[in-house]
């Protein structure tokens, strides 16, 4: 099975964040303008999407704040061993993003969710 690959960038300098559409069609050489420029990769945190959406048909991203009825709290998607995961602080087991869930944010324009906890 094979999922669309693409990505997203939050920018330090202007806190904020970019989707796939915006990088793809910057002006001058598109995506690669990104990925492959040394300097936006100084500027830009760079998150993979997962191939899953939430309940509501948001996109979910690597760094995505997430929340479940199968854990309590907010958990973090990650890459884990061989595949995406949602880690919750506090907790040992790794959950599966086979399941519904809410994007309630992110790590970098949300930091405030995980101090909350």
């Amino acid at each position: 099975m094979s999922r669309e690959i693409k990505f997203r960038a939050w920018n330090y300098d202007d806190q904020k964040m970019y989707d796939w559409d915006i990088m793809c069609n910057a002006k001058g050489f598109g995506i690669w303008q990104w990925l492959g420029n040394e300097t936006a990769q100084e500027y830009n945190i760079f998150m993979q999407y997962t191939g899953k959406k939430d309940v509501a048909g948001t996109e979910a991203y690597h760094q995505d704040l997430v929340k479940s009825k199968h854990y309590d709290g907010i958990g973090i998607i990650e890459w884990v061993g061989n595949g995406w995961a949602v880690e919750v602080a506090g907790d040992s087991l790794k959950y599966s993003l086979n399941f519904e869930f809410t994007i309630v944010g992110n790590t970098y324009a949300n930091p405030q969710l995980l101090k909350d906890k």
